[in-house]
């Protein structure tokens, strides 16, 4: 494994780690552990593609991709919860 896929999966996985524990939709622990990992994928990407992201747009970014991808009805976390996770994700060191 080459020194740019560790950092990848080491990324992919503080990002897992900080959604699958904040668990937006409510689907743990009934859910596969995976569950999420489109929804995480996305958002690493969308980082990498952006690295001067400030908090508030990864929150917005985050609200939109689990709105999209699971519709406004299950997806209820208020933007103060996405800012949270957002915050979390930006200071992980990765």
């Amino acid at each position: 494994m080459s020194m740019e896929e560790v950092v990848t999966e080491s990324s992919l996985e503080c990002i897992r780690e900080i959604i699958n524990d904040w668990d937006p939709i409510g689907l743990f622990p009934m859910a596969p552990d995976d569950e999420y990992e489109g929804e995480i994928k996305k958002i690493y990407e969308y980082i990498l593609d952006n690295t001067d992201i400030g908090k508030k747009e990864l929150a917005t970014f985050i609200s939109n991709t689990f709105i999209e991808l699971f519709g406004i009805d299950s997806f209820t976390a208020s933007d103060i919860d996405c800012l949270s996770v957002a915050e979390q994700i930006l200071d992980a060191d990765f």
